[in-house]
């Protein structure tokens, strides 16, 4: 629900940049729902990437931690740290202070994910903590990856929501009478 839900954002050219646990809510349909845009940004057509930093530190991506230029791969970071969490039951990265939290983002790995977790959900996983935002994959892209394709075209299916090769698009009711 939440990668969709980011997908549909990310459609909009919104960075949500706030992404963690507490940001995620379930709704009377027991749907995932993603809350909080209070430090989103909007790029414009033009943009393709902001140095504007903000966020949980505990689930910063890597360039923001650095000062650096961040565009929506930052939003997957920060889904991959919840992701990580909600399989471990621990955050993925750790400090006793700021500086030495961000240190271990930018260079230290994640632990490894208890094995009674599938292959596929694991390299989900991985795809999405990669450290170098260019080899990082966008929404789409991990919408793609074996297991998480066969998820999302359920839900599309039942939520009246198309997938293409360029990704996901809503089907309005004009189009869907059509």
């Amino acid at each position: 629900d939440i990668a969709s839900a980011l997908a549909e954002v990310h459609a909009h050219n919104i960075l949500h940049l706030d992404i963690k646990p507490a940001n995620i809510m379930l709704n009377s349909k027991d749907e995932a729902v993603l809350i909080d845009f209070g430090i989103s940004k909007r790029l414009d057509n033009s943009q393709q990437s902001t140095s504007h930093s903000m966020g949980t530190p505990l689930y910063l991506s890597p360039e923001i931690c650095e000062g650096k230029a961040y565009d929506y791969k930052s939003d997957i970071w920060m889904l991959g740290c919840v992701l990580y969490e909600m399989l471990t039951l621990s955050q993925p990265f750790n400090g006793s202070t700021l500086p030495e939290l961000l240190y271990n983002i930018v260079h230290k790995d994640v632990g490894d994910v208890p094995a009674i977790y599938s292959d596929e959900l694991v390299k989900v996983l991985r795809a999405m903590l990669v450290k170098d935002p260019q080899q990082r994959k966008s929404i789409e892209e991990v919408m793609k990856l074996p297991g998480v394709k066969e998820r999302v075209m359920m839900y599309f299916i039942n939520e009246k929501y198309a997938c293409g090769d360029k990704g996901f698009t809503v089907i309005t009711e004009e189009e869907e009478n059509d």
